[in-house]
């Protein structure tokens, strides 16, 4: 039997609209009063519900629902999703539920139910009480009416519930950390687990009003947190969402970090404890971090998109850990359902007992085939002209690339808030498009780790030995070096071990028409396409034999890129050399770098 209004999380919608009505969560609650009513005497559950002002409406109505089937209820305010369920199992209540909408704005809300065990409603219990809603609406007598208590220490009992999942041997004394609430139901609830735990806690989206939960602010909007962790100079920033079920943190250096390298952390460091069976993801789940579960011996399997189907596979496999990379993590042994501030103090029990810090424990990133584009894009120079001809040519072979632009002025440094620039630059090749001083500036301010996995292409224009000698240090981190002549390679070879190219075109076509080299210093057409060969054959043993053919003109207009991939054919694409059908427009650029 489909589900008519039970989706993967519950009920959801717009207030005001079906099915967030008054009489439809009224009806609701009358229908799961009458399912529940079915399990033995004196039934009861638990409402909670997010900061949202719709709240107050729908608490309303599913009260009153319950009353008439007769169920007791037991209201707590503004809560965790996740607390709801530990406090449901905690008091020994029938069911919980939750109205709350997540992530959404303020105008959305829903209603979910968890079971006595704290786990969502199971498939058939839901489609009992949707068949129970096509049943007309009753009412109890007076003498079997629900009655209605206010849990006034749930606050209180659900923070020793969170510092208790925490290794008691270990304290966060010493952490500086920020925590943002998204002015949702942790609001009253997350700062103080952190500061019991001895963290110096500065708290973030923690006014609700009604209308402001994740409004810019939360796990939506890491952009808030990152800025609050560097104004107040933290060592960690915890973000959670709008129901705090789900966690994102963002370190020291403005890195953040999200469900997948969350979830890698925590099995990383179980693993070095004791043998972890499996972790639980989605098909949206990161390969690398697949690949990283692999090469640690921990099985690892994909389900659909949503924390209800990763807990379903969790529970079939006998796993443990499980989450989605939009910060819903699953620790079964801790909890019964996705917990942001659970998930957060497991992060950092491992930080603390492996004395690591978050970067320590991320995925380890094998950089994905592609090209980092480095230089002038955003100037009107000839130099930065060459350079946006050279990401068109790239984005017109199809081959991935980011483009990140630095100033032409040597004299400038990169700015501190754009590092690590690695984070920027996700592929396996860099492609250097700037002048040697530059070049010079360029690696002392991203460092050498920057260069380390990666093949390093640097485009030389300047027929002087100068150069070469000055920035003799530089050179040393480009794996091949491409030049205009044989006078710029004999300058440049006792300065680098790389291999030099040379590309013997006297004029740089440009769409602007040919410019003398002396002015450009790029020739577009048989040095661009010379860039393509090169790092589209950039694992080829011996690619020099196509490069060769082009530079005698023996390559026709088209050409087929199956003569550049290893192993066989490969599916076609015919590159077109004239460039001025596709160097028109320039490159956008992806993120903001200064020299």
């Amino acid at each position: 039997m489909s589900r008519k209004h039970f989706g993967t999380d519950g009920v959801r919608g717009t207030v005001g609209q079906s099915p967030m009505t008054p009489d439809f969560v009224l009806r609701l609650g009358y229908a799961a009063g009458k399912v529940l009513a079915q399990k033995g005497a004196h039934p009861a559950v638990l409402i909670g519900k997010d900061t949202r002002i719709s709240g107050y409406m729908i608490e309303s109505a599913l009260e009153a629902g319950f009353s008439a089937a007769g169920i007791d209820v037991h209201m707590c305010g503004p809560m965790p999703t996740p607390a709801i369920a530990y406090l449901t199992r905690a008091l020994r209540l029938d069911a919980g539920v939750v109205i709350s909408a997540s992530h959404n704005p303020y105008p959305d809300n829903g209603i979910k139910f968890f079971s006595a065990d704290g786990f969502k409603l199971p498939d058939d219990t839901e489609a009992r009480i949707e068949a129970e809603m096509e049943q007309p609406m009753g009412c109890n007598e007076a003498k079997k009416l629900g009655k209605v208590w206010r849990v006034d220490d749930a606050p209180g009992r659900y923070i020793e519930f969170c510092k208790s999942t925490f290794a008691s041997q270990l304290d966060l004394k010493g952490l500086k950390i920020v925590v943002d609430c998204a002015h949702g139901a942790a609001y009253h609830i997350a700062p103080h687990v952190f500061h019991e735990l001895g963290a110096d806690v500065t708290s973030t989206g923690a006014k609700p009003d009604g209308f402001n939960i994740n409004e810019k602010v939360g796990a939506t909007a890491p952009k808030h947190l990152i800025a609050e962790v560097q104004g107040h100079k933290a060592d960690l920033g915890i973000a959670l969402d709008g129901d705090a079920d789900r966690v994102l943190i963002v370190d020291g250096a403005g890195r953040s970090y999200d469900g997948d390298q969350l979830l890698f952390a925590i099995a990383k460091h179980r693993q070095s404890k004791q043998k972890v069976a499996g972790v639980a993801g989605t098909l949206m789940t990161n390969f690398a971090f697949e690949k990283a579960m692999a090469r640690m011996g921990i099985a690892f399997g994909r389900a659909k998109v949503g924390d209800r189907y990763v807990l379903e596979l969790m529970r079939e496999k006998g796993w443990q850990l499980g989450g989605e990379n939009s910060g819903h993590l699953i620790c079964l042994d801790k909890h019964t359902t996705g917990d942001g501030i659970v998930s957060a103090l497991q992060v950092l029990e491992a930080m603390r007992e492996s004395e690591r810090s978050l970067a320590e424990l991320r995925i380890p990133q094998d950089p994905a085939p592609g090209v980092n584009l480095i230089g002038p894009f955003d100037t009107g120079s000839g130099l930065g002209e060459a350079a946006r001809m050279l990401a068109r040519a790239v984005e017109h072979a199809g081959a991935p690339f980011v483009a990140i632009p630095v100033s032409q002025s040597p004299c400038r440094r990169l700015e501190p808030s754009v590092l690590p620039l690695s984070d920027a630059a996700p592929y396996d090749t860099n492609v250097v498009c700037l002048q040697p001083d530059q070049l010079a500036h360029f690696a002392r301010a991203v460092g050498r780790r920057f260069f380390v996995g990666r093949t390093t292409i640097g485009l030389w224009f300047w027929e002087s030995s100068v150069f070469a000698d000055r920035y003799r240090p530089a050179l040393r981190l480009l794996d091949r070096v491409w030049v205009l002549s044989e006078h710029v390679r004999s300058a440049l070879a006792p300065a680098t071990s790389a291999p030099v190219r040379v590309i013997p075109v006297p004029l740089a076509e440009t769409p602007m028409g040919p410019v003398p080299r002396a002015e450009l210093g790029l020739p577009a057409d048989g040095f661009l396409f010379l860039t393509l060969l090169d790092l589209i054959s950039a694992r080829r043993k011996n690619p020099h034999a196509v490069v060769d053919a082009f530079c005698r003109q023996d390559l026709p207009r088209q050409v087929d890129c199956r003569l550049l991939v290893d192993g066989g054919p490969a599916p076609v694409r015919h590159l077109d050399l004239d460039h001025r059908r596709y160097f028109r427009r320039c490159v956008p650029v992806s993120s903001a770098c200064d020299l």
